[in-house]
């Protein structure tokens, strides 16, 4: 029998550290190593019982969670999930900052033991904290991507009408690293399709927004899109483009989370831009858009897959380097060089 998932809980509540225990041990594959009320308590927890992944509450007395976060992410990397019954845009914007710097996913508290959606959120978390518990991590002294900048290669200048960016587990720094480094106006449009747990949308797209240089959106059904904008799939939403510079937005099954979300983007992308697409696979786990990243390659689009130094999970980018999808293997730092040496007038 393989060896349990070692969880350490941080939550300020005593009920609600019961509360997750009580889900979580309802999976046989995980165990409950220690509970903690704050940040202080969560890094003494930490390097006393090393967990495999940690479940993070945002606000708590004393040190709060993004202090915890920074600090274990920076001495002890484990990888930390955070969940939150508060999913209001300010403490979804609040959440993400503890993305930044290094936590690898957030999710909605599961319902109340009476709700009706409560075995289905309960689910949910439970395949979370297994996935999450498998990123392995190495220790990150900060955050800033340009750390990691190398001299690219004299690439050939093609022109974009488009610029697309899939993304799962570790992408929301790395998005927002790539908007706040773009040389503006940009005279394309982007767009993003980001796993992200039901209701956490808006609050990642006000992040975004405290950095980028670009105005970022989440459509509405049938907009026309344009250029020097950033349009972010909503979560429960297929997102495609159409013919006529439209953008839709089809509800999707949420019990598969975000599966297929970005191959059906890149479907669409092919068809209404046919080569005319910058396309980038950041990185994230499993092999969504991977198949669609090599039609566009094979329509002339230019692809880029993020490099295995600097993702959280190379899965994605590995994927769809190994099967040739990915003309091109750079970090976020080569990745804005390629792209502001692109549009930059000659």
């Amino acid at each position: 029998m393989s060896a349990k998932i070692k969880v350490l809980i941080v939550d300020d509540s005593r009920t609600e550290q019961l509360f997750l225990s009580q889900i979580l041990l309802e999976d046989e594959s995980i165990t409950i190593v220690g509970t903690a009320y704050d940040g202080q308590s969560a890094i003494d927890a930490a390097n006393r019982f090393s967990p495999d992944i940690i479940t993070m509450d945002l606000n708590m007395p004393g040190m709060n969670g993004l202090e915890a976060t920074r600090h274990i992410m920076r001495t002890k990397p484990v990888p930390i999930l955070i969940v939150t019954a508060d999913t209001s845009m300010n403490s979804a914007e609040n959440a993400f900052k503890l993305v930044e710097v290094g936590a690898v996913g957030l999710i909605e508290k599961p319902s109340a033991f009476s709700h009706a959606d409560h075995a289905q959120s309960s689910k949910r978390l439970c395949r979370m904290v297994k996935t999450m518990a498998q990123v392995k991590l190495v220790q990150r002294k900060g955050t800033d991507h340009s750390s990691i900048v190398q001299s690219n290669p004299d690439y050939p200048p093609k022109k974009p009408a488009c610029i697309v960016i899939g993304a799962s587990t570790g992408g929301p720094a790395v998005i927002k690293f790539i908007l706040e480094s773009l040389e503006t106006p940009l005279p394309v449009p982007v767009f993003i399709v980001q796993h992200m747990s039901s209701g956490f949308t808006p609050g990642f797209v006000k992040w975004l927004n405290t950095c980028s240089k670009l105005p970022v959106k989440e459509p509405i059904h049938n907009e026309i899109f344009k250029d020097n904008y950033v349009y972010v799939a909503p979560d429960d939403f297929y997102m495609s483009v159409t013919a006529d510079n439209q953008i839709r937005l089809t509800k999707r099954d949420v019990k598969q989370y975000c599966i297929d979300t970005i191959s059906h983007f890149f479907k669409s992308v092919g068809e209404r831009f046919k080569g005319e697409a910058l396309a980038l696979i950041l990185t994230g786990m499993g092999e969504d858009g991977v198949a669609e990243l090599k039609t566009l390659r094979n329509l002339g689009c230019t692809t880029l897959a993020q490099d295995k130094e600097t993702s959280i999970v190379h899965g994605m980018p590995g994927e769809a380097l190994k099967i040739e999808a990915a003309e091109y293997e750079m970090s976020p730092a080569q990745m804005i060089d390629f792209i502001n040496n692109t549009f930059r007038k000659k």
